[in-house]
């Protein structure tokens, strides 16, 4: 069957702002196509569970109903798009749920490759050959500070003790999209693609490293529980939702296509393959990486068709930012939340804030503690 699996746990949170949902092309072959989608919610009340399940229901939906670009690459452009207005639309008809958005993480595997788009903090790692790396941008201010500390301006421990740390600078909030990193790889046989929601931060590479060496034998689902056992053994007071998907790439070659139920994440933290009323998928004309179909009648009311993809776009070279001042400290019992923070130059207009405040500003993540590598 395909190697992947996905799951989730609560944390030291009220509600599951976390969601995150497979669509196989076949699960039966380890070859199949996958279209893996993660979002991490943000928002008080319910807020940020409303912002990552709507934002990925009109992101499944568009990506495999509507969109017909012929390249993957324009297909998860689109459907980003779509989530993001979905979130405009629901703010605009209830404005109880204002200052709601969400992380966003889609990214589909073809044969030989992994093509994605983010959009936020959540993480995308490539594990190979007993190293880790993360292979998809940081939209947050942490993610400026790691480039300091790359550069030799700023120490590991000064970046993941920064009071400004977690403040996102794109989110999908319903409003313009400042920051989109979509980029691919290429994959190799034994290649493990790790996405997770910034909860993972409290286990260091090092460790997520052991516990995928140690437990990959058994399979994705058993790697998934480990991690997340591991984070609740640290039982950190302000833990956050913690959402994993982990695939294990087996080789190259198109895989058979056939009729499937989409896999959704189930509340209770793994993945439950149900059978939606009324809903298939049909992962047709041999997965997504083939031309699309001529245009057809309009299905039946209750029927959806898992439009094909062609060819994998060309492999990308991520482009390092340019190298910053530090955000100023704002002193250790400085809150991020209580503190706009301007837009930098290409940001078209400030995102809303984590969670509502008397003032607008970036979104935060809620009282998250120092990230496990830099301590």
């Amino acid at each position: 069957m395909a190697q992947v699996h996905g799951q989730q746990i609560l944390g030291r949170r009220e509600t599951q702002e976390d969601a995150f949902d497979i669509i196989l092309q076949n699960e039966t072959d380890p070859r199949s196509d996958v279209l893996m989608l993660l979002a991490d919610g943000m928002g008080g009340h319910a807020g940020g569970e409303v912002a990552s399940g709507l934002a990925l229901r009109a992101f499944a939906h568009h990506f495999t109903q509507v969109a017909r670009a012929p390249r993957p690459a324009d297909r998860l452009q689109e459907a980003l798009e779509a989530a993001n207005e979905a979130i405009r639309g629901a703010l605009a008809r209830d404005a109880s749920l204002r200052g709601m958005g969400c992380t966003l993480i889609a990214a589909i595997k073809l044969p030989d490759r992994l093509v994605w788009v983010s959009v936020g903090d959540s993480a995308i790692y490539l594990l190979r050959r007993g190293t880790i790396r993360r292979i998809n941008a940081d939209h947050s201010i942490f993610g400026e500070l790691m480039t300091l500390v790359e550069a030799g301006r700023m120490t590991r421990a000064e970046a993941a003790s920064h009071p400004r740390r977690n403040v996102l600078r794109s989110a999908l909030t319903g409003g313009p999209l400042t920051l989109v990193d979509l980029n691919s790889v290429t994959l190799e046989p034994g290649d493990v693609v790790l996405i997770a929601s910034d909860g993972l931060d409290a286990l260091s590479e090092a460790e997520v490293v052991e516990i995928v060496g140690e437990r990959l034998r058994a399979g994705p689902r058993a790697v998934t529980e480990a991690l997340l056992a591991a984070v609740e053994r640290k039982a950190n007071p302000s833990q956050d939702n913690t959402s994993v998907i982990l695939y294990r790439h087996a080789g190259q070659g198109a895989a058979p296509a056939r009729t499937l139920p989409r896999r959704l994440a189930a509340t209770a933290g793994t993945v439950a393959v149900l059978a939606l009323a009324g809903l298939a998928v049909y992962a047709g004309m041999g997965g997504f990486s083939d031309p699309p179909a001529p245009p057809t009648p309009e299905p039946p009311r209750g029927a959806a068709e898992m439009r094909a993809i062609p060819a994998p776009v060309e492999e990308v070279p991520a482009a390092k930012p340019e190298a910053a001042e530090p955000p100023p400290a704002e002193g250790p019992a400085a809150k991020p939340e209580a503190q706009p923070e301007k837009p930098s130059a290409p940001e078209a207009s400030p995102a809303p804030a984590r969670r509502p405040a008397a003032r607008e500003g970036r979104p935060v993540k809620d009282d998250a503690p120092a990230r496990a590598d830099e301590t």
